[in-house]
């Protein structure tokens, strides 16, 4: 959670006696390989072993190791290392395996492993009351990169072992394919929309998006669509599924299990279990499948609660920092068209939010068409706004479509658009189109004129070249060519043409915000120990608990 985390065993163990702290022996089952420079598994070895640790680093340490390979470490700018090392030596090391560990990422991904990151929302909280005193997105680093692929590595290696073992009792991971009629109409909205998407396998979805430059917009919304057919990766037995369903869609390999955090995952327990039995460290378990499939299932909806958990508190501490600062305006991305809302990518927050236009001050009418071969859908929508100047009432038209950009307006509920507000739920409102200039626009709330004065707009006074007559305003308000957001006077604007949902008070509220945030994470501090860190869940499943995206 944001605040805490809830550790699976008693901090004496996973923080102490089970954690690779420096200069101290930890006994372990460990897996080495030889690994040529290509990144090719030439052997490997498994068994019990002794590590001890020279430096306890975070994520930042690593990453400047890899980002100034030749730096001359201080002593005082790095934890304290043991053993007579040296912060070269270290440095050397961490560059060594990053190389390797490109190597590896690009041997998965041409063998057809897909990648679908998303930014990750994370808070600086006050250090007396605990509130949420700001934000900021967190993305994968080359840092992270590298953990990941050991990690990949070594669960992969395991599973086989396991499976070889015990190929009636193995506690694997699967993870399988796609909804197809949801790829069917991701296929279709990209075609209608001139995107060349291939959906045929986990490589071609990663090769269609990989034409896309990362963090671009395009890129952005594709791999939130490209989400939502994924099914939930899930542990199960071996001896209680059938063979053709062992597989890992993402990774794109046939057996894969958890084996890295033994400390924090009882899946991983088992499987540990699994292991020292094969190997003839431990007595073979005297377990049946039907024992394991019971154990998987357990582990299976902790990690869901788990993940519920997560997202819950990071919506509420959200709520709790704009309920404190104010609404916040943002750029957003259309993903999705309905009849009544839209759902809006906000790439600074890594989220999506669900706008019904009831809830848009300003919407006076709203229009939905479907979208048809060839065509995507679209709701249009009349907004209408009286100028503070006068009687004057100016009307503008707005066309929304996918990979539409917009401005939101994100604040939390209230009593008069929920009879069961959650005072730290966030909803999202859409922002007047903004495409008179500065000089005329139509404030709506504080977040939007707070917007005005950022883009420069004026006061509304004489000096300021406010308008003296109607005629004057139709002039300022002109009509660019090919725009789909158009000005018109209240006479001219028109939409019989349209089936118009007239908004009224007793429309259905309907449940809006049943995906308001997607976040991915299952550690509430930046800075973990990169040994004790979990970073195969950091892989493409269609869950979003870092596993998942």
């Amino acid at each position: 959670m944001v605040q805490k985390v809830l550790p699976m065993l008693p901090r004496r163990l996973c923080e102490e006696l089970c954690s690779l702290n420096p200069g101290e022996d930890r006994l372990t089952i460990s897996i080495v390989w030889k690994i040529t420079s290509k990144g090719e598994i030439i052997d490997d070895w498994k068994g019990r072993g002794i590590i001890r640790s020279r430096i306890k680093m975070a994520y930042e340490h690593a990453q400047d190791m890899i980002e100034k390979p030749n730096r001359k470490w201080n002593e005082n700018e790095l934890p304290p290392i043991s053993d007579g090392a040296t912060a070269e030596e270290i440095s050397a090391q961490v560059n060594q395996l990053h190389k390797f560990a490109i190597r590896l990422r690009r041997n998965r991904l041409e063998n057809g492993a897909l990648r679908l990151d998303q930014a990750k929302l994370r808070f600086d909280l006050d250090k007396e009351t605990g509130m949420p005193s700001g934000y900021h997105v967190h993305k994968q680093r080359d840092s992270n990169r590298l953990i990941e692929e050991f990690m990949l590595l070594a669960n992969m290696a395991i599973a086989h072992h396991i499976y070889r073992s015990y190929p009636e009792t193995a506690l694997l991971r699967r993870h399988p394919k796609p909804q197809q009629k949801q790829l069917d109409d991701l296929l279709e909205l990209c075609r209608s929309l001139g995107i060349e998407f291939n959906t045929t396998s986990s490589k071609t979805i990663h090769e269609s998006l990989a034409q896309f430059p990362l963090s671009s917009p395009e890129r952005e919304v594709l791999v939130n669509l490209a989400m939502r057919p994924m099914k939930n990766a899930e542990y199960f037995c071996t001896g209680c599924v059938d063979d053709g369903e062992y597989g890992h869609y993402a990774l794109s390999v046939p057996l894969y299990t958890h084996f890295t955090s033994p400390i924090r995952r009882y899946a991983d327990v088992v499987v540990h279990r699994l292991l020292a039995a094969s190997l003839g460290i431990d007595e073979p378990l005297d377990q049946d499948p039907s024992t394991i499939d019971m154990i998987a299932h357990h582990c299976n909806d902790r990690k869901l609660a788990a993940k519920r958990a997560g997202e819950l508190s990071t919506e509420m501490f959200f709520g709790i920092f704009v309920r404190e600062s104010g609404p916040l305006e943002k750029d957003g991305i259309v993903l999705n068209v309905m009849d009544q809302s839209v759902d809006v990518l906000v790439p600074e927050l890594g989220m999506v939010k669900r706008v019904y236009m009831k809830f848009c001050p300003g919407v006076k009418r709203y229009a939905f068409t479907k979208g048809e071969k060839g065509k995507p859908a679209e709701l249009r929508l009349l907004w209408s706004a009286e100028l503070n100047w006068g009687d004057v009432i100016h009307e503008e038209e707005q066309v929304l479509k996918t990979f539409n950009t917009v401005r939101v307006i994100l604040t939390t509920e209230s009593e008069t658009e929920s009879k069961t507000a959650n005072p730290f739920k966030v909803m999202a409102k859409l922002a007047p189109p903004l495409k008179c200039g500065d000089e005329f626009c139509i404030p709506s709330t504080p977040a939007t004129e707070k917007s005005l004065k950022k883009r420069g707009a004026r006061g509304h006074s004489e000096a300021a070249g406010v308008p003296n007559s109607t005629d004057d305003v139709r002039k300022k308000l002109f009509v660019s060519e090919g725009s789909d957001a158009i000005f018109k006077s209240k006479k001219a604007q028109e939409v019989d043409s349209l089936h118009v949902n007239q908004r009224s008070d007793e429309e259905e509220t309907g449940s809006y915000g049943s995906d308001d945030v997607i976040v991915e994470d299952e550690k509430a501090n930046e800075g973990t120990n990169l040994a004790d860190d979990d970073s195969d869940d950091v892989i493409v499943e269609s869950e979003s608990d870092n596993e998942g995206h």
